[in-house]
């Protein structure tokens, strides 16, 4: 965390590394009863003709031990 920053996606054993990764939790109990209630609208026909569908879930940043401060920029360098 003082030289590199890591995070990853999922979350799912991010918690038992050294350093606890950083990680981008997913709603995964909710994107199984999405995809179960779409299948559902879709075999009875409720679909809207088969048009592709796009429902947006909330994510979460669960910071751990992975990351630290941004270091500091001097002067024009970083810009």
């Amino acid at each position: 965390p003082d030289d590199l920053s890591v995070v990853g996606f999922d979350d799912t054993y991010a918690s038992y590394l050294t350093p606890p990764l950083t990680s981008v939790e997913q709603p995964v109990l909710a994107i199984g009863r999405a995809a179960t209630r779409l299948a559902m609208e879709a075999l009875r026909g409720d679909d809207g003709a088969g048009r592709l569908r796009t429902e947006r879930l909330a994510t979460r940043l669960v910071v751990r031990g992975s990351t630290g401060p941004a270091p500091a920029v001097d002067g024009a360098e970083g810009r």
